[in-house]
């Protein structure tokens, strides 16, 4: 990557962040020669100078084309998984989970060799098998088959390699799933974990608008604390608190001032216990 590339690319991201709402895609059409790897990563680096500028709505927009990007280049140079081919690896997966109590060491290395299905496909297909194995009449089985879900969701959360916005949207899809088994009224501990988990991911999400995930993981952290009290369950809910404290830090609805009280009211509550 040359510096005549870098800064042909940082022209067309300059053009792209100043351009007019819809004429994106125009942009991107008329420059096809310089979307590659090297575009998708000085996209990421400029996303990163926004965010310490402050200019969050600019580093979003720029991180989302460059994860749309990335996909688009990896799946050019992928051949089509069928449905068959998905539900196969979720068997497998699931198993592999579930045999070494997720061990990342057994799990990670199969995820790594089928990357080119983690993708929004398997995130619907694993929310339809799941819904297609509820039993209405085996409440044990539903919550062996929510646990299982909340175990791989913790797994591909953190599973480095891949698309991160795609795995973080698996994630989601699977903690979502999981909710309709582990209720509060059957599962309280196991629903406030998985609410906490969820805002974790809500809070790390790429796709979506920035400020909407924020709110959802928000809400999350918040249905979290009405299980984990501090009585109850110290170390949760210090850690919800630190979490939402966060949210709160970088929340970008509401007034700036009252986001700020929150975020610190939310840390020292969390320095209570921590």
């Amino acid at each position: 990557m040359n510096e005549e590339r870098i800064q042909a690319y940082i022209a067309l991201i300059q053009a792209l962040l100043s351009c007019p709402n819809g004429e994106e895609g125009q942009i991107l059409q008329d420059h096809q020669a310089l979307i590659d790897e090297g575009f998708v990563v000085v996209c990421g680096v400029v996303a990163a100078q926004l965010q310490q500028e402050g200019l969050e709505n600019e580093a979003g927009f720029l991180l989302n084309l460059a994860q749309q990007l990335a996909e688009y280049l990896q799946n050019s140079t992928q051949p089509n998984a069928t449905r068959e081919d998905y539900f196969r690896f979720l068997m497998e997966v699931l198993q592999a989970v579930a045999k070494s109590n997720s061990d990342p060491q057994v799990v990670y290395p199969l995820l790594a060799q089928h990357q080119e299905k983690l993708d929004p496909t398997f995130a619907e297909i694993i929310k339809q098998w799941f819904e297609s194995e509820l039993d209405p009449n085996n409440s044990k089985k539903n919550q062996a088959l929510a646990g299982t879900l909340v175990n791989f969701a913790n797994c591909i959360s953190e599973f480095p390699l891949g698309s991160r916005a795609n795995n973080i949207e698996i994630a989601i899809a699977c903690y979502q799933a999981a909710l309709q088994v582990l209720t509060r009224e059957a599962f309280p501990q196991y629903w406030a974990m998985t609410q906490y988990n969820l805002g974790a991911a809500y809070s790390n999400r790429i796709r979506g608008e920035r400020g909407e995930n924020l709110e959802l993981a928000i809400a999350c952290f918040q249905a979290a604390l009405q299980e984990y009290t501090r009585e109850a369950f110290p170390q949760d809910w210090a850690m919800t608190q630190n979490n939402l404290g966060a949210a709160y830090n970088n929340r970008i609805r509401g007034e700036r001032g009252e986001n700020l009280e929150e975020a610190i009211a939310c840390f020292q509550a969390a320095l209570q216990v921590l």
